[in-house]
């Protein structure tokens, strides 16, 4: 998300600026992209990509078909090379996990956990970018 964003608002500015700025941020920031990050983007992308997508890809293709155009599509839009494949990966579970409880709710709950998880390593990573 913050990638996307980067990319299209400040040219120039690297994906490891915006971590390096993060890390130095105040606490308020920190909160702010926490939550944004951890519940913002988790429900706005899988009511996207899995609550819309998947769902009218799914009356034209196979189960199989439209996981992998959505992992795809999931994974471009994060616009993150290095993160390709655990992303494409990640949205293949997801996509599992919606088709098994029939529920956006699950996919939204793991994609908040994964990202809490990648918050923990940005923070606990003793390099700077």
């Amino acid at each position: 998300f913050v990638s996307f964003l980067s990319k299209y608002t400040l040219p120039g500015f690297l994906e490891q600026d915006i971590v390096l700025n993060l890390k130095r941020s105040a606490p308020s920031e920190i909160f702010k992209f926490i939550v944004s990050i951890v519940i913002v983007a988790p429900i706005i992308e899988e009511i996207t990509f899995r609550g819309l997508f998947y769902r009218i890809l799914k009356k034209n293709y196979s189960i199989l078909i439209s996981s992998v155009i959505v992992a795809l599509i999931f994974s471009i839009v994060h616009l993150n090379i290095l993160a390709f494949t655990v992303l494409v990966t990640l949205s293949l579970f997801l996509n599992y996990i919606y088709e098994k409880y029939g529920s956006i709710f699950y996919p939204i709950l793991l994609h908040s956990a994964f990202n809490i998880i990648m918050i923990i390593l940005i923070f606990t990573n003793d390099h700077d970018p």
